[in-house]
Order: structure tokens, then sequence, then C-alpha cells
């Protein structure tokens, strides 16, 4: 049970494409994290169902790596500084929270 107030992250573990369907992600023990689609209005997996899905299972990863490349590099230059500014506004809504 998650306290009032307390800030829920992505679920944890690593994401990984499904080996069994085309469409969904699960973390490494088989839990499932979420199902994506591609272009088929019948649902077949296509290539675009199968970008999406390992778009989506990189989630986790590209967050992180953000994080850290932008921690090194915060108060370079003014230009420098609009881009992180930027970058960190979009970690704060994959997080769902507010940059300030």
């Amino acid at each position: 049970m998650v306290e009032t107030g307390a800030k829920i992250g992505h679920t944890p573990d690593e994401w990984v494409p499904s080996v069994h369907t085309g469409n969904v992600i699960t973390k490494t023990d088989g839990t499932l994290i979420a199902a994506v689609f591609g272009d088929d209005p019948e649902c077949k997996p296509d290539e675009r169902m199968k970008a999406n899905q390992h778009l989506i299972a990189a989630a986790p990863d590209l967050l992180e790596a953000l994080k850290r490349l932008l921690t090194g590099w915060r108060n370079e230059t003014d230009t420098l500084q609009n881009a992180v500014d930027a970058a960190w506004a979009a970690i704060a809504k994959a997080e769902g929270s507010s940059h300030e």
C-alpha cells in the first residue's frame, strides 16, 4: 500500500518486449507492464507495433539515461540551460510531476 502523498514511480525492474506475443511489455519475470498497438486495424502484429513495443520497453532506461546526462550539465550556458530546462520538464511530465 502506498502512503497518501507518496510519489509513485513507474513499475520497477527491467522492461522487455515479450517473446511470447508481439504486443506486450513485461518485467523480466513475465509480469505484464503494457500492451501496445500498431497501424493494423485488426491489431495484428506489424512493424509499427514492434517498434512501439521496443520504445515503451526502453522508457525506464531512456528516462534514467537522460536524468544522468542532465545532472552533469546543469548551469553550463544560457543556450544549454534552456535545453536542460526543457529536458527536465519532459522528465517531470513523464513522471507525472511538475518542473521548477
